[in-house]
């Protein structure tokens, strides 16, 4: 990894509170206007909370709630078991490899719909990624027998991080969606009746 700047665990508990049963990083200090003691800290950026250090650095806050609940920074990579990137809590961080975290990365899904499935003639042919090699899981008659096995090859290969496509989904962040569209300052629009 390049390097980068890491405020030291101190700082960290001085600055930021952590909860790790909702995974949210609050200011123990007062930042800003915007940026108050007892305010969630950081903003989302894309699919991630990023927490604006005032150095001109920017962590990420699952990098952050991980070193606060263990009391060092991770060695390597913070995945998110259940997907979502916005659900910080300590029971959902886990830390990986590069690769054991790709193979929990969501990935683009193919004409065929399914991972790791495509056509090959008039057959349905499975093949799952394994570090740089690919292997073939064989060719199959119907689209359905081609998913299974290549959810029996990622059960297989990629164990406790396979991704599978029976994933609950998580609800934290539908409901930060939820709220954020009816958070305060916000009005919905009422209907002329």
């Amino acid at each position: 990894m390049s390097q980068w700047y890491a405020p030291s665990i101190e700082l960290l508990h001085e600055r930021l509170a952590y909860n790790p049963e909702t995974g949210d990083l609050t200011w123990r200090v007062w930042r800003s206007p915007n940026a108050p003691a007892g305010h969630i800290a950081g903003a989302v950026t894309g699919s991630y909370r990023h927490v604006s250090w005032g150095t001109g650095c920017r962590l990420k806050a699952h990098r952050v709630a991980w070193a606060l609940h263990h009391g060092r920074w991770p060695k390597c990579h913070i995945d998110h078991i259940d997907g979502d990137g916005l659900n910080n809590r300590i029971a959902n961080l886990r830390e990986v490899t590069q690769g054991e975290n790709m193979r929990n990365a969501r990935q683009r899904v193919g004409a065929s719909g399914a991972r790791g499935v495509h056509r090959h003639g008039q057959k349905w042919r499975a093949k799952i990624q394994i570090g740089r090699r690919q292997i073939l899981l064989g060719s199959f008659e119907t689209i359905e027998e081609a998913k299974a096995a290549y959810r029996a090859g990622e059960r297989k290969y990629h164990g406790e991080y396979a991704y599978g496509e029976s994933r609950p989904r998580s609800l934290h962040r539908s409901l930060w969606r939820a709220s954020q569209r009816a958070g305060p300052g916000r009005r919905r629009r009422q209907s002329a009746s």
